[in-house]
């Protein structure tokens, strides 16, 4: 379910690349399958390291700093 709705959101808005961040997707499990998921689209899957990703105020402030310090 989770890789249905990242690969619609893709298509509608023209993404090819995404960044995963946040506790859930410290998880091997669903690492492995949104990348083969994604692969199979032809999109890339990026992982934040898992020492950001166990709370996902990391990582949206993370995305944060980097738009606003532009």
């Amino acid at each position: 379910t989770l890789s249905k709705c990242i690969l619609s959101a893709c298509k509608e808005y023209g993404v090819h690349d995404v960044l995963f961040f946040g506790g859930v997707i410290c998880n091997e499990y669903i690492r492995e399958i949104t990348r083969a998921s994604l692969a199979c689209e032809g999109l890339t899957a990026f992982y934040a390291g898992k020492e950001y990703s166990g709370d996902n105020a990391c990582g949206v402030a993370s995305c944060a700093y980097e738009l606003f310090s532009r």
